[in-house]
């Protein structure tokens, strides 16, 4: 009863897919399936099926080929950020190291229009080094100068045996200017300038401070005069810088020593003529805690 209840139905079904629009090509009147026509819509809907997926398989095969493409490419011209970094500094560095003189050097320095008229009057009284072949670029890293975001590379030059440190100013985390006063060790007078003078002179000094006690001459007095050992980078001989205690200027160097042992610092000094023979100058202002003037921001 069952299987004769179920072909009763199926029976019915087919006689109602008969009286639908377009039913006849499939389904007789007595509800028989016309078996070539049926046979005919099946091939064509498995093809239109095949080609269905056949064309979403090689779309997708398309657009993932083109976006490995496109990855590849972006990883061609992507570089990790360190990498970019040091590609950058040693082009600073090889330009400024080999331009011919000081006036082609200036276009690799941080504020040229502030530097120009130093490197004009220091180079009118130092020789210029001319172009200088790099044998190496060594460590770089990151360092802050008071607020001022700064790299540090190791370059050895051809022909020497002692790695440099030469300071670059970092901007926009893409840009590189190296620090010429810092780089050429520059002093608006030197030490043996200011000793040579017979008259009082006040300069700025870029030197490392270290607390002394060295009390004798003009700065005799302990209770009146604080003593730092002052240094830098070319000196052959040491001199004395004395602050009067209880002025700004020991105030500002007392909170500059209170984490370190030592400072390399920009300070304003005072020739006392009567203390020259003792290589000895006056501190009158601590202008920066470090050897990095601060220059006006520039886009």
């Amino acid at each position: 009863n069952s299987s004769r209840s179920r072909a009763s139905a199926v029976s019915g079904f087919r006689r109602y897919l008969h009286e639908l629009p377009g039913g006849a090509a499939f389904v007789d009147s007595a509800g028989q399936w016309k078996t070539p026509a049926v046979l005919r819509a099946v091939a064509l809907v498995t093809a239109g099926l095949a080609s269905a997926i056949g064309i979403l398989a090689v779309s997708s095969y398309l657009v993932s080929e083109h976006n490995a493409a496109q990855a590849r490419a972006r990883a061609a011209e992507t570089k990790p950020l360190e990498i970019v970094q040091r590609e950058a500094v040693n082009s600073v560095l090889r330009g400024y190291f080999g331009a011919e003189g000081w006036e082609e050097r200036l276009r690799w320095v941080r504020s040229p229009e502030l530097v120009q008229p130093k490197m004009q009057a220091w180079y009118g009284r130092h020789p210029d080094p001319g172009p200088q072949e790099i044998q190496k670029v060594g460590k770089i890293i990151t360092a802050d100068y008071g607020g001022i975001r700064c790299v540090v590379a190791g370059v050895l030059l051809k022909g020497h045996i002692k790695e440099k440190s030469v300071i670059l100013e970092w901007r926009h985390n893409r840009f590189y200017w190296i620090d010429w006063e810092t780089q050429s060790a520059y002093q608006e007078k030197t030490p043996e300038e200011l000793f040579a003078s017979p008259l009082p002179l006040e300069s700025d000094l870029r030197c490392v401070l270290d607390p002394s006690d060295y009390y004798n001459g003009e700065f005799s007095d302990a209770a009146r005069w604080q003593c730092y050992s002052l240094d830098y980078p070319s000196n052959n001989e040491g001199f004395f810088g004395y602050v009067a205690r209880g002025s700004g200027a020991a105030e500002d160097l007392d909170r500059a020593f209170k984490r370190r042992s030592n400072l390399g610092a920009l300070i304003r000094v005072r020739t006392l003529p009567a203390a020259s023979r003792f290589r000895q100058l006056e501190i009158i202002e601590l202008r920066e805690n470090s050897w990095i003037p601060k220059y006006p921001a520039e886009s």
